[in-house]
């Protein structure tokens, strides 16, 4: 009986295993007619089969390998400027920021040693701030004279300078430069503009291009290149503000992951004080907010610097940093917030952990006062 029990079962397994196989191989051959007159009916849309081929319980999985990452700090990247030669009839105004400030007075001993240019001075009250110097040979022979004016702050605006000649000046700029810039970007947040004679009695700013009236005005020729000296300045702190962005961007990326930030105090600190330190150079150390007090009594200048700074987005281009600055700041000071937390639960706990020991003291004392002391920590009793 055991035995035709035994049997029985096995044709049942048998017969369980092989109307498995046929239903499965049933509904595969409907699914795969039904796709195939889904093709055939929608032929444009073939991205429909690989979908219909994908089983609900396996779309998450599917889903998985497609996200991404996103990094919370991860800002929108300057596009890159368009540097536009000059036209016909028309010259270029080049201007760098080469370094953090210009030492003026080593400067002018140096132009003369070298004597290529020849310094002509400006008004008393731009001396202490500006050099301006021509040409002595023209070996071009177009007539147009070569001028440069360099500015304290580490900038220097190049009038019909070729750019080979512009090159050997920044070169020659690094002696008398404190904090010098890296040379990419020095030339990357360069700034090119265009000029040329003015058909009108006054120089205006007219589709981006310089209009002068008489070209010997050099006031009017300082007021465009302080302007696009105020704008690659700012072009310089910006790259430094993305440099900070980057080096602070691991610690969004640690908070969103386990919430565990690889980073010590001091070094918050020093972030910190990178950070301050931007917005001190641009809200206190220089005129990005303000007009400077040259043009306070020169309205005609004060219009001309003011269209040339709106022309370049510089007050735009400082309110989205100071707002950068911001965020920075608030995500340093919320970490050390957190660090500071963490630091005094870990005193809480070495506290508690020596008031235990303090306790379980205690309570040893009070059982030897009661019933004696032990033998164990008697050293009397010791053999």
């Amino acid at each position: 009986q055991a035995y035709n029990c035994l049997i029985h079962f096995y044709k049942r397994s048998i017969m369980s295993m092989y109307l498995t196989k046929y239903f499965r191989s049933a509904r595969f051959l409907f699914q795969h007619s039904v796709i195939q007159k889904v093709n055939n009916h929608n032929a444009p849309s073939k991205l429909f089969t690989p979908i219909l081929s994908v089983s609900y319980s396996s779309a998450p999985s599917q889903l998985g390998k497609f996200t991404k990452p996103v990094s919370a700090l991860r800002f929108k990247t300057r596009p890159t400027k368009r540097k536009l030669g000059p036209g016909q009839d028309e010259w270029s105004v080049v201007g760098y920021s080469s370094a953090e400030s210009l030492d003026l007075l080593g400067l002018q001993d140096g132009l003369q040693r070298q004597s290529l240019y020849s310094q002509v001075p400006l008004s008393e009250d731009l001396e202490p701030s500006c050099v301006f110097v021509t040409n002595k040979y023209n070996l071009d022979g177009d007539g147009k004279t070569k001028e440069i004016f360099f500015f304290k702050v580490g900038c220097v605006v190049f009038w019909n300078v070729p750019e080979l000649e512009r090159n050997s000046v920044l070169k020659f700029l690094r002696t008398f430069s404190d904090d010098s810039y890296e040379e990419d970007v020095i030339f990357e947040e360069s700034e090119m503009m265009s000029y040329q004679m003015s058909k009108t009695a006054n120089p205006h700013l007219d589709k981006g291009i310089i209009n002068i009236a008489d070209d010997t005005d050099v006031l009017v020729k300082y007021t465009f290149s302080n302007a696009i000296a105020s704008s690659v300045k700012l072009g310089s702190w910006e790259a430094s503000l993305e440099t900070i962005i980057d080096s602070i961007e691991f610690i969004s990326e640690d908070l969103k992951r386990n919430a565990n930030v690889k980073i010590k105090m001091n070094e918050v600190l020093q972030k910190t004080g990178e950070i301050l330190a931007l917005r001190h150079l641009i809200n206190l150390s220089s005129d990005l907010l303000d007009t400077p007090d040259f043009y306070w009594d020169r309205e005609d200048m004060e219009n001309l610097f003011l269209a040339t700074c709106s022309h370049l987005a510089v007050t735009k281009r400082t309110k989205v940093v100071n707002e950068k600055l911001s965020h920075c700041l608030e995500v340093m000071e919320m970490i050390n917030g957190h660090l500071s937390h963490e630091h005094g639960a870990h005193l809480e706990k070495i506290i508690i952990v020596l008031i235990g020991i303090e306790i379980v003291f205690e309570v040893l004392h009070f059982i030897e006062r009661k019933f004696g002391a032990f033998e164990i920590l008697d050293p009397k009793a010791a053999p």
